[in-house]
C-alpha cells in the first residue's frame, strides 16, 4: 500500500493516491500490483523492479479504495526520472 507520495513527484503527476484522511477516518492508499511488465507482490518486488527500469514512462497497474465498495483496479503512466545524483 502506498503509504506516502511527495508532492510534485512522478507519483503525484500521475495521480497515485497515498493513504490520506477522510471524513469516515483514514482511506487507504492504492496497491501497486504491476509495474511494467513486473507484478509487484510486496515492496522489495516493487524496489528491484524499480532499480531494473531506465527513466522514461512506465504503466503502474494498482488498486484503488481496497476493500470499499468503490474498490477498482486501474493502470496509470508515471514518468520515471533518473535517479539522483546521476
Amino acid at each position: 500500500m502506498v503509504l506516502q507520495v511527495e508532492r510534485g513527484s512522478p507519483a503525484d503527476a500521475a495521480g497515485i493516491l497515498a493513504v490520506r484522511r477522510g471524513l469516515a477516518g483514514l482511506a487507504p492508499g492504492d496497491v501497486i500490483v504491476r509495474l511494467g511488465d513486473v507484478r509487484v507482490r510486496g515492496e522489495p518486488t516493487l524496489q528491484a523492479a524499480l532499480e531494473a527500469l531506465s527513466p522514461g514512462d512506465v504503466e503502474v497497474e494498482l488498486v484503488r479504495d481496497v476493500g470499499l465498495a468503490t474498490e477498482r483496479t486501474m493502470t496509470v503512466t508515471v514518468q520515471l526520472a533518473a535517479p539522483t545524483g546521476q
